[in-house]
């Protein structure tokens, strides 16, 4: 263990120093090197390092000097000039480094010969210096855009956690006012239910204040959390309201992401019809699918009006469209969340993946 946590510290310090740079240049000299090569390379090993020397020097004053105060500041015209500037000033000192490390093979040699040798040897490093300016470039580049990338991913993620703890933190003001006040007429008129609806809320708020910390939660306690809802619920609406409630013996030791199954629940109630003469009906089925998956079913009747599709949000603000930002986040590519009118009712249909309570995801699950 303490050998690897060696390795780990000399490989952050190795990356901290920029040190794997060293590899990339050798590597990128000795590219061309082989391309090109005409002699020994013992004996080319002075050109080499002066040409790497030019390429370092080059490479850094576009991507350490030039992108971040020009480029990335949006400062185009400048950065396109002070790129077409430094090209040009090191090529000439490429040029005018190998001609003092071969003035040897100039001497002996006319003027003339020797002033068109000099003019064709820059003019050459002018080929050697742009693609490395360009390669360069186009690293710089894609280094910025993964690591915009990275801070996006980062974003989200962190916007999801706090979105998550403001929903564990909150219950919908009206719920709880309707709650309360329904158990408080229950006090004298019938005690045992009285004490049996307050048990069911305190354990919704235990739940959701203690029970909740992880981004994982199993799906027995999430399927209580909504019995107790309902029958909280079904003390206020009273017999107005035929509930049917079903869950698949199967779904058992899976778990999912907290709070993702009240919305929808919670919409029910919400939207439920009021009719006088016809059965007002909240319909909630859940059950596992093949590939692991959790399949919500919820119809409820609707009243018939002008515009037939209720509003989305619940009265908490949490809302349907809330919740498929979350899903999007939570479970990329891997839910369904399909909402419509279907004459007398409204029937919502959600798919998730279950996982195993065992595992320990992070928020991210995509």
């Amino acid at each position: 263990m303490r050998f690897k946590q060696s390795l780990v510290s000399a490989y952050r310090w190795f990356v901290q120093r920029k040190l794997y740079h060293i590899p990339f240049w050798i590597c990128y000299t000795l590219f061309w090197y082989f391309l090109f090569a005409r002699v020994d390379f013992w004996d080319a090993l002075p050109t080499n390092l002066v040409y790497m020397s030019a390429y370092i020097l080059s490479g850094y004053t576009v991507l350490y000097l030039l992108m971040p105060r020009l480029l990335f500041k949006r400062r185009y015209i400048l950065f396109v000039l002070a790129l077409l500037v430094s090209y040009a000033f090191w090529s000439v000192a490429l040029g005018v480094g190998l001609m003092s490390l071969w003035k040897e093979s100039l001497v002996g040699i006319s003027d003339m010969e020797e002033a068109y040798q000099r003019a064709e040897f820059i003019g050459a490093t002018f080929g050697s210096i742009l693609p490395t300016m360009l390669i360069v470039l186009g690293i710089g580049l894609v280094k910025k855009w993964m690591s915009i990338q990275q801070k996006n991913r980062r974003l989200e993620t962190d916007n999801l956690a706090t979105e998550l703890e403001l929903l564990k933190s909150q219950l919908n003001p009206h719920f709880l006012f309707n709650a309360i006040n329904s158990i408080y007429f229950l006090i004298r008129k019938d005690p045992d239910l009285a004490e049996t609806s307050l048990t069911r809320f305190s354990d919704m708020l235990r739940y959701q204040l203690y029970e909740c910390e992880g981004d994982l939660v199993p799906l027995d306690r999430e399927i209580q959390y909504l019995r107790n809802f309902i029958e909280l619920a079904r003390l206020r609406k009273g017999d107005r309201v035929q509930v049917k409630f079903e869950v698949d013996e199967s779904l058992n030791g899976e778990a999912v992401a907290p709070f993702l199954l009240m919305p929808i629940v919670e919409n029910a109630f919400k939207h439920v019809s009021s009719h006088a003469t016809r059965d007002n009906v909240v319909e909630i089925q859940l059950k596992k699918m093949e590939a692991n998956k959790l399949q919500v079913n919820i119809h409820n009747t609707r009243t018939q009006r002008s515009n037939p599709m209720p509003d989305p949000r619940p009265s908490g603000g949490i809302g349907l469209s809330n919740l498929q930002r979350r899903l999007e986040l939570l479970y990329h590519g891997r839910y369904v969340l399909d909402t419509h009118p279907d004459g007398a009712w409204y029937r919502v249909v959600l798919e998730i993946p279950l996982e195993k309570i065992a595992q320990s995801p992070s928020i991210a699950l995509t």
